[in-house]
């Protein structure tokens, strides 16, 4: 049974299924597919949700997306303030409590030699400001980002977010209170199936 969201970084209901996602428990958590579309807003914030699926680390740049977008006002429009959360959950800033009584030491050393790597830990796979959108991502991801269109256009409606839960599709504010509900341990609620017609 896998619980299958599609959500808009810019659209304040896919934030709260996104909140009600980190809300279950671990065992249905583990059973979300977190699959970003971008129906109002930008495709950089996809974009890179898109590599991180591949890092591993799309859970928490979810989060930190959503944050930066409703929580912190960024715009994520903008490549470099993307490149800007990711660089925060792939390269965080050292601890330099040790260095405060002796300046003079140097910090960790940053080098890298897979420089690919380093692109990536950077959040450059992202978009750079100055290139095409389909220059910077990575093959994987530029195919990943758009089979997830492709599939959230084959749905029935586009309202977002879109939570296919138990072969049943909700959109909007039903999607969200189906995962809040899941999140609080209650059964889903479903409508009450018609009666038979008569003859």
């Amino acid at each position: 049974m896998s619980i299958l969201v599609y959500g808009d970084f810019a659209c304040p209901l896919s934030y709260q299924a996104s909140q009600q996602v980190d809300r279950l428990p671990p065992t249905l958590a583990s059973q979300v597919i977190w699959r970003a579309v971008a129906a109002t807003g930008s495709e950089i914030p996809v974009m890179a949700y898109a590599e991180a699926v591949s890092d591993g680390l799309h859970d928490e740049l979810r989060r930190r997306l959503f944050d930066a977008a409703w929580v912190d006002q960024r715009d994520l429009g903008s490549a470099s303030e993307v490149r800007r959360v990711v660089a925060s959950l792939t390269w965080p800033k050292p601890d330099i409590c040790r260095h405060l009584g002796v300046p003079d030491l140097p910090l960790p050393s940053t080098r890298i030699a897979d420089t690919s790597r380093a692109i990536r830990q950077f959040g450059a796979t992202t978009v750079p400001d100055f290139l095409p959108v389909t220059t910077a991502l990575t093959v994987t991801g530029h195919r990943r980002m758009n089979r997830w269109r492709r599939e959230w256009l084959d749905l029935p409606r586009q309202d977002l977010p879109a939570v296919l839960h138990d072969g049943e599709l909700l959109t909007g504010s039903a999607a969200a209170s189906r995962i809040a509900e899941l999140a609080d341990g209650r059964m889903p609620t479903t409508a009450p199936a018609p009666e038979p017609a008569l003859v």
